[in-house]
């Protein structure tokens, strides 16, 4: 009976630690490769967001290039936006003219436009994971330089631990 005890109690213990190490190892896994990917991919969103704010730059620089070309156009083919264009900019009147002060209300151009850049979302294969995710500041712990590099060590001696605890060479039994 005390045989079959000791046998039992060292299979449960095989079995527990090999759940232990593969806890272990995954635990370091999962922790380092978060401290990899999460700055990389704040990086990329970035860069997606600046990408759209250059885009909107570009846009309306595209708007008002194609308004300057107009003006350009009229200029060149219409003698009354020459005239309107030298008495506002040069003040030049004709003898003949009378000229009337009359007090400027400033137009209305319509709405502003706003630009609200857009963050990208996660790849459509692990949104369901972080949605599930707790609202925690993931960044402070994994992208700030001074804690991240704790975490990275602290992952490395996890998966060195699991190695080292549970991958010792048997001893010959007799």
């Amino acid at each position: 009976m005390d045989g079959r005890f000791a046998e039992g109690s060292a299979g449960d213990r095989d079995r527990w630690g090999g759940m232990v190490f593969w806890g272990l190892v995954l635990l370091g896994y999962a922790c380092l490769s978060m401290c990899v990917l999460l700055p990389e991919w704040r990086t990329w969103q970035l860069l997606r967001v600046e990408e759209q704010i250059q885009a909107y730059r570009l846009e309306d620089l595209g708007r008002s290039v194609e308004r300057y070309r107009r003006e350009i156009e009229a200029l060149r083919s219409d003698p009354a936006t020459v005239t309107r264009l030298a008495q506002r900019e040069f003040n030049y009147h004709r003898r003949v003219e009378k000229t009337v002060s009359v007090p400027l209300v400033a137009a209305q151009s319509g709405p502003e436009r706003t630009f609200e850049p857009e963050f990208p979302s996660p790849p459509a294969a692990i949104a369901p994971l972080v949605a599930r995710l707790p609202a925690y500041p993931y960044d402070r712990v994994f992208c700030d330089p001074g804690v991240r590099f704790i975490v990275l060590c602290m992952s490395l001696g996890l998966i060195v631990a699991a190695f080292t605890l549970f991958c010792r060479p048997k001893a010959h039994q007799a």
